[in-house]
């Protein structure tokens, strides 16, 4: 019975997308090598455009927590943020980080961020944060981006779980404390057509930046 023969070369080898590798690659003392692609996992995302890296982020000056913010996140309310997958997009939305940064007002010593998640929504509020490209030239996501702005159209949110966080980035000394979230979620959360995502706050009083770094994936058989 024939098959493939696997082989391995010494060094580096360019191909073009419609070329065929049947080596593996190996070391000059014939150790095989494996690593992530040029040192990091990002970077095939970033240059693909049918993977291109997206983010939805909040003003730069930042946005003021009110209470329609906080988690539970409200059928129709207003969010910090929120990304939403809209239904028939042909697409799934993997989220790769989130970050989030009080600009002003008193940081607390526990986290008072969380993800809030919803499926089967749909949205008719305009966007008013861009899903933009990493690939110059890419136009703009099919997703959408909403920041202060009622979701019309959409359900009542729950909570999935807090923001990932140091306790080093809190510190209880009083007004004005810098915070500062970067959760690496690297495709734990996945919105298929019709999902949502918001980033939530448990208490107002302070104003925030924040942004949802994601990638948009061609769905197959509806997953």
């Amino acid at each position: 019975m024939g098959g493939l023969f696997v082989g391995s070369r010494i060094g580096p080898l360019l191909l073009a997308d419609s070329g065929t590798a049947q080596d593996l690659r190996a070391d000059r003392t014939y150790a095989l090598v494996r690593q992530r692609a040029h040192g990091t996992r990002l970077r095939e995302g970033a240059i693909r455009p049918q993977t291109t890296i997206y983010a939805v982020c909040t003003p730069t000056s930042g946005t003021s927590v009110v209470a329609g913010n906080l988690s539970p996140i409200a059928a129709g309310a207003a969010t910090i943020l929120s990304l939403y997958n809209p239904l028939g997009s042909g697409i799934n939305a993997s989220i790769l980080r989130a970050t989030l940064n009080v600009s002003s007002g008193a940081a607390v010593s526990f986290n008072p961020f969380a993800y809030n998640l919803a499926f089967n929504q749909t949205i008719t509020a305009v966007q008013n944060a861009a899903s933009l490209p990493s690939i110059p030239g890419q136009a703009n996501g099919r997703c959408q981006g909403f920041t202060q702005t009622a979701l019309t159209g959409s359900g009542a949110q729950f909570l999935y779980r807090p923001m990932a966080f140091s306790p080093n980035d809190t510190v209880a000394a009083g007004p004005a404390t810098p915070m500062y979230i970067f959760d690496d979620l690297d495709g734990e959360i996945e919105l298929p057509p019709g999902g949502l995502l918001s980033i939530a706050a448990t208490v107002t009083g302070i104003t925030v930046n924040a942004s949802i770094v994601y990638a948009e994936i061609p769905s197959i058989g509806g997953r």
